[in-house]
């Protein structure tokens, strides 16, 4: 599996790298259907912006290339993901400034309803007596729970350990 790409006039040690961890790249599942000269040039095409930015007083230029394209490298593995996902492209930088216009109170509430629902959803995979446990949890402390139920409030914690035994399972 070698690239039929040609990189002349470009440094040979920023090929290097790329070349070896476009190979490691193409190895993975989820970039079977793509070239090895696809993978190469995406990557050429995220590292390049960023290589003037090199400080000799910081590292070596064989370091920095490297931690560079691995970095690009691991982002392009997360992009691919998301894609098979069905997510979205994502977001390689944000103003800080255009993200307080575009983060409100809609996006807060969206994220409260998705984790309420999946911790609904993990819930009831539980026991009835544990479901019954996690909804007191809602509204009453531990101590008012046990003393609702007339059970010791070690019991109470005990089961809790269990239930979180078992929501580890989900996570």
């Amino acid at each position: 599996m070698k690239s039929k790409n040609s990189y002349s006039g470009i440094d040979p040690i920023i090929v290097k790298y790329v070349r070896h961890y476009a190979k490691c790249i193409k190895n993975l599942k989820c970039f079977a259907h793509d070239s090895l000269e696809d993978i190469e040039q995406e990557l050429f095409c995220m590292i390049w912006p960023a290589i003037e930015k090199y400080d000799e007083s910081r590292s070596s230029f064989s370091t920095f290339v490297c931690q560079l394209v691995k970095c690009r490298a691991i982002n392009l593995i997360n992009k691919q993901l998301c894609k098979k996902r069905g997510g979205r492209q994502g977001i390689f930088y944000v103003d800080p400034d255009d993200l307080h216009e575009v983060v409100d109170d809609r996006c807060r509430f969206i994220t409260e309803i998705t984790t309420r629902i999946d911790v609904n959803d993990v819930i009831s995979t539980l026991p009835q007596e544990w479901q019954v446990l996690c909804r007191q949890l809602e509204f009453f402390s531990v101590p008012e729970i046990a003393e609702i139920n007339g059970i010791p409030r070690t019991t109470v914690y005990n089961t809790l350990q269990r239930i979180r035994r078992h929501i580890k399972n989900f996570f």
